[in-house]
This record gives C-alpha cells, structure tokens and sequence, in this order.
C-alpha cells in the first residue's frame, strides 16, 4: 500500500509492505515521516506547535480513521527493557491481563482469593485480641494489581538488564504475537534505528522473524537503518525498501531492477540476480542524495588505515584496477 504523509506543502510517499525498511540518511525528514505515523495512528494528542502533523497520512490516497492500525514504538534499549517489565501501561502488563481473564486459570484465582480473605480475618483477630480498637478493612483485592507488583527476569533470574539487544527483540516480538494471538487487531510496529543496537547478522534474524510475524497476523513492521549495508535486498522483501535522502526512493519489484540495470549498465556484462542485489546493498543508504560523491582517494586512505591495524580491505571488481595500482 501507498502511504502519504504531508509536512506543510511538502508530501512524502513511502511503500507500506508487511515489512517495511525506511533506509537513508535524511534524518531529519525520516523523523517526521516516523513521527507522524506513530502519532496518528496511536491516536495521540497533537501539541500546539505539531500543527503540521495533524490529520497528515493518506493511504492510498484516502484518509483513514486513526485507528485503521493499532501502533507501537520502539527507539532504544530502554524502551525494550521497560516494555517487557510490568507496569500499569507495558506490554507484558498487557498480555499478563490477556491471559488472566481466561478460564484455565480462574480456580488458582478463586483460591487465591479465598485465602486472602482468612489472612484478613486472621490478622483481624490477632489485632483484636491485642489492640481492641481498630481492624484493617477488608475488601476485595484486585489479584491483578498483585501480580503487577511482580518483578521479570531473565532465565535463570538474571536481570532483564543483562539480555542482549537481540533478546529484548526477540522477547518484545514474542510478546506481540501472545498479545495477536489473543486479541487480534491490525497492527503497525515501528523500530527506529535498529541498525545502532544489533549487527547485521542478527538484522537478518529479525526480519525473518518479522516476515513469520506478518505471515500469521495482520502485522505490518518499519525498521529504520542509516548505516551502510544494513539492508536485506531480496525478491519478498524489496518493495517495502524506501530510501530516504534528498528525493524518495521506493523500489519496485525485483524484475523492474534487474532489467533496468542489464539495460542501463555501461558494459554488456550479464549480472545475475545474486550479482546486482550484492552490488546494490552497499550503496543504497545514499541513493537520492544530490551532492553525493564516490571519490577514490577515499578508497586509498581507508585502504592505508585498515593496513596499520592489521586488517585486510578487499578491493572488488576491475573497477579498483586504479587503486589496486597505487597499494
């Protein structure tokens, strides 16, 4: 799907796919387009001073009600960690009340209940029998705020703060699935820079994860990537590619790119499929910037720094012959 989001008199349109990478380098204009779509569609209040955010996603070209998707937001480690504490508003708070209200459990919870009313009538008499004059009121208590008051850990009781980044991931995705599976509803998952708290192995990890997700629930993930090479490029999931620089680039289907560039490539040289989305990984955080600039020299320099730490730079391709000559 289309979507667009209006600043003033300026309109970006960005792909929607059930996996989404905003790539780029145009920070400040992802961060409108990331801003705006979390707050509309998490039905939140506009400021005063976020006139030009109010009311500003069409999607493909009509105005949708606010809560055509459920959102959620996710831009550091922080925030993972408090999502899968429990809180009055977290997420594990959320799916904890889910699983509650169902029957299996309801005995444990009568139970439960049964004996805090005799620790009641107990602690009761004890204070009669000593004090006379006062009681503690008794009333019903909510089993829920007790297991709010509970603390998460991680396996073997090691603090929730010791998982790696890839955890808290794994476990916040976890979490949603529980919570879809349960309460089913149109969801949109943003994940801002991503790229700055995993690496690219484990990048790889997530998005498949994601694509699982979205292939079971209605389930829709934007993740935010601005470091070289932190895309994955392949037929499922190129046209929810966007790149983010002085123009918007969306990618069509991957047969749209491999005859452009058999066509538009300056030697007859016949790439493969692997081939181009090999080749095109490394530069697509700078496609539509206007002043970027591919200069050699740096090549040189990052060439002469790796080899006074020891580590080997791998000129690909004869279109290093020049550099290779000069090492």
């Amino acid at each position: 799907m289309k979507i667009e989001i209006t600043d003033k008199n300026t309109e970006y349109i960005i792909n929607l796919e059930p996996v989404t990478q905003l790539c780029g380098i145009c920070f400040e204009k992802k961060d409108f387009i990331i801003k705006s779509l979390y707050k509309y569609f998490s039905s939140s209040k506009y400021e005063q001073y976020e006139d030009n955010m109010h009311e500003n996603i069409k999607i493909n070209g009509e105005k949708t009600g606010r809560k055509y998707f459920s959102a959620f937001h996710i831009s550091s480690r922080e925030q993972l960690i408090q999502s899968a504490k429990i809180s009055k508003s977290s997420l594990m708070m959320q799916y904890l009340s889910s699983i509650y209200s169902e029957i299996p459990y309801q005995w444990i919870i009568d139970q439960i209940q049964e004996n805090l009313d005799k620790l009641y009538l107990e602690i009761n008499k004890e204070i009669q029998n000593k004090i006379k004059c006062i009681e503690i009121g008794h009333y019903t208590k909510n089993i829920l705020e007790i297991i709010q008051s509970s603390d998460i850990s991680g396996t073997d009781e090691t603090a929730l703060e010791s998982l790696s980044n890839m955890e808290l991931l794994f476990t916040y995705i976890g979490i949603l699935q529980e919570i879809q599976k349960k309460c089913p509803c149109k969801t949109l998952i943003i994940i801002e820079n991503i790229d700055h708290f995993i690496n690219y192995q484990d990048y790889k990890k997530i998005l498949n994860k994601m694509v699982q997700f979205s292939n079971s629930f209605d389930a829709w993930f934007i993740v935010t990537t601005s470091i070289e090479g932190y895309v994955v490029l392949n037929r499922n999931l190129i046209e929810g590619i966007n790149v983010i620089n002085d123009c918007i680039f969306s990618f069509p289907d991957m047969e749209h790119i491999i005859s452009f560039i058999r066509k538009k490539y300056p030697t007859e040289k016949i790439f493969q499929e692997s081939e181009i989305c090999e080749n095109i990984i490394p530069v697509i955080q700078n496609i539509g910037c206007e002043n970027y600039k591919y200069d050699m020299r740096k090549s040189v320099m990052l060439k002469l720094l790796q080899n006074s730490l020891g580590i080997p730079l791998i000129l690909k391709n004869s279109y290093y012959s020049v550099i290779k000559a000069h090492l």
